[in-house]
């Protein structure tokens, strides 16, 4: 992606990540059989749903929440899909929280899928 005259080179790798979750958005969103004013009803629009959709615009954690509870999944799930680092993000916010069973459930589920048995596991530290 070329850059434009003063633009960031962070601009350009957050377009990047603004089109991968506008294309998780879009895929849970078909997947729940919505339309894109279903999903923005209440709070948003049906152009802010499309512009997110096709990466022209970047959500904020708060329309990130309200569109994964709208479609049913996680936040973690629309920012990074199948990431492990954000399932073991996901999994520790909900154990610091005191949602035990909730944080469990998701350091489990990589194992079962056939990922890595330690993804919830700290990260060895180095001497």
């Amino acid at each position: 992606m070329e850059l434009t005259k003063g633009q960031r080179k962070g601009a350009a790798d957050d377009a990047v990540l603004a089109l991968g979750i506008g294309q998780r958005i879009r895929a849970a969103r078909l997947r729940a059989g919505m339309t894109q004013q279903q999903v923005a009803q209440g709070r948003y629009t049906k152009a802010y749903i499309s512009a997110l959709e096709t990466g022209h615009a970047k959500p904020s954690m708060a329309a990130l929440n309200f569109i994964a509870s709208r479609l049913g999944v996680a936040a973690p799930q629309l920012m990074a899909g199948n990431d492990l680092r954000w399932s073991r993000l996901e999994a520790d916010l909900l154990l610091s929280s005191g949602r035990w069973e909730d944080g469990r459930r998701i350091c489990r589920a990589p194992v079962q899928r056939g990922g890595p048995a330690d993804a919830c596991r700290a990260p060895a530290r180095s001497s």
